[in-house]
């Protein structure tokens, strides 16, 4: 009784936070709150623990000279450490002061930005069978978002298919009706299609969503990562 009693306290708390974490991305997203992580990654060239990178940034840099503020210092694998700032332009001249005080041993890295996602959902059985560059060129040509700016990008990254059942909720055989699709934009894109709220796509109007995928580790159910990456460091 009373590891079951423990057991359901650790599952209500990982419950709560959850919930927790659900509510506060959303009211990010809702509110407009949601920032860009500004971040770098100091790899170094010959092999070392990640510990000794990080030492030898703290010694080769003075931080409090720097006029500004870092977010995030922590170590990553094979060696890598990651620094987050708050700002684009912090971002440029803490990566160009790295680079210049640890010298050609280390490579000095803006970590890659995560793309925006959209949901399409009810889309109709016969777009869904589209290849991938055809259903793109559709969604481009019936909403006019092809030219909109130089850095367009769009791409399917999953097709979810909803299978048709009969009356008693059983599957039938071999009949699927529509779907869902989710495809990665750039940022420009990714804003004048939430504001569309709807996209053409063949003869139905579709409702969109925008999407976000949230990480989270099995075995700390710490957010932002997984099991694997944890464990590797």
């Amino acid at each position: 009784m009373m590891v079951k009693e423990i057991v359901r306290e650790e599952l209500g708390i990982v419950k709560q936070e959850l919930l927790e974490e659900l509510k506060r991305m959303i009211q990010g997203e809702v509110c407009g709150e949601k920032k860009k992580e500004n971040v770098i990654i100091i790899k170094p060239k010959i092999q070392q623990e990640s510990e000794v990178t990080k030492k030898l940034i703290k010694e080769k840099v003075d931080i409090k000279n720097m006029a500004m503020g870092i977010t995030k210092l922590k170590k990553g694998s094979k060696g890598t450490v990651i620094m987050g700032c708050e700002t684009g332009e912090e971002m440029k001249t803490l990566k160009a002061t790295m680079q210049d005080k640890l010298g050609e041993n280390f490579k000095v890295t803006e970590s890659p930005q995560m793309k925006h996602k959209i949901k399409i959902i009810n889309v109709s059985e016969e777009e869904m069978r589209l290849d991938d560059d055809d259903l793109i060129t559709t969604i481009k040509k019936q909403n006019r978002i092809d030219a909109i700016n130089d850095g367009f990008q769009m791409r399917i990254v999953k097709k979810i298919v909803k299978e048709k059942r009969n009356d008693n909720n059983q599957l039938r055989r071999r009949e699927k009706e529509e779907g869902s699709i989710i495809i990665e934009v750039d940022e420009e894109t990714h804003e004048l299609m939430l504001k569309k709220e709807k996209l053409n796509v063949g003869w139905r109007k579709c409702p969109i969503f925008n999407h976000i995928n949230v990480k989270r580790c099995f075995k700390c159910w710490g957010y932002y990562h997984i099991a694997k990456k944890l464990y590797a460091r």
